[in-house]
């Protein structure tokens, strides 16, 4: 089977696609550098309104590019692909919660089951905070990395700053982080398991299901640490759900609404918001491979 070699982008479109792509990483960047530094100068008790704030600027920054745009695709939000996407980051997600566990700080950890009241609380926030993250760092940041550099770079630049972000949530107040070789093996391990993750999304194009597994990985780490490292659980506070229910609400009413005004500025005869496919990956010296 031949294929067919990609037409170099012309010199003001490459620059469009690129400044789109720093522009990405500059909004990613921020919202990691805001939650380092807020979530230490303020009260625990309000820990959760900082990294709120961030994933609402996160959302907020990805949906008007998406309408932008004119597609929901563009940040990676469609049905395309759904429980393929869901049955290969599945595994992952679980990879990633066993290399978890082989923290030496985690040692002796067990599944815990707390209170019905907690666990809800623990369920809604873990996926709320997953689609945030998925639908910034994946959907918005890789896919405009891959569009001006490439797929590797998109997976090189989302596996990093994903592995960024977690190490900075390991230096929160109280929390124990690891030191030495365990360091370096645990963000090693994070980069693998992070670069395999971004690399299911560039085959698969799909949010929804990375965000729905990311979440299942936050929820079941969170209940392994309730046991050995509770200092480190901030989602498991009752009162998280004043914040949490408004979040996990609004970042579904504002994808619903931008759907709509995308449909509506399309005309009658458009499509679904979600149909179009982001623009093809930066392209490269030679034969391309197939696309997923």
């Amino acid at each position: 089977m031949s294929h067919a070699r990609r037409q170099p982008l012309d010199p003001e479109r490459r620059a469009a696609r690129a400044r789109d792509a720093w522009g990405a990483l500059l909004v990613v960047a921020a919202g990691i550098a805001v939650t380092s530094g807020g979530m230490r100068l303020v009260s625990e008790a309000h820990r959760g309104a900082v990294v709120s704030t961030v994933y609402s600027a996160w959302l907020g920054f990805a949906l008007w590019y998406a309408l932008r745009q004119g597609s929901l695709a563009t940040v990676g939000l469609s049905g395309r692909r759904f429980w393929l996407a869901l049955g290969l980051a599945v595994p992952v997600s679980i990879l990633l919660v066993l290399g978890t566990l082989g923290d030496p700080t985690m040692k002796g950890a067990t599944l815990a089951v707390p209170a019905a009241l907690e666990l809800m609380t623990m369920v809604l926030i873990s996926f709320t905070a997953a689609l945030a993250e998925q639908l910034a760092i994946i959907g918005y940041l890789q896919l405009r990395f891959e569009e001006a550099f490439g797929r590797l770079a998109g997976i090189l630049v989302s596996a990093t700053m994903f592995t960024v972000f977690h190490l900075v949530l390991l230096w929160l107040p109280g929390a124990v982080p690891p030191q030495g070789a365990g360091l370096g093996q645990l963000a090693l391990g994070l980069f693998i398991g992070l670069a395999l993750w971004a690399g299911v999304f560039t085959y698969t194009r799909n949010v929804w299901a990375l965000a729905l597994a990311a979440g299942l990985n936050s929820l079941l780490l969170n209940l392994y640490r309730l046991n050995v490292r509770p200092e480190e659980v901030l989602i498991n506070d009752p009162s998280s759900l004043t914040s949490g229910i408004p979040l996990l609400l609004g970042c579904l009413f504002a994808i619903w609404l931008v759907s709509r005004m995308i449909a509506a500025s399309r005309g009658p005869s458009a499509g679904p918001a979600a149909v179009a496919e982001p623009a093809a990956p930066a392209a490269v010296a030679g034969p391309t491979s197939g696309d997923a």
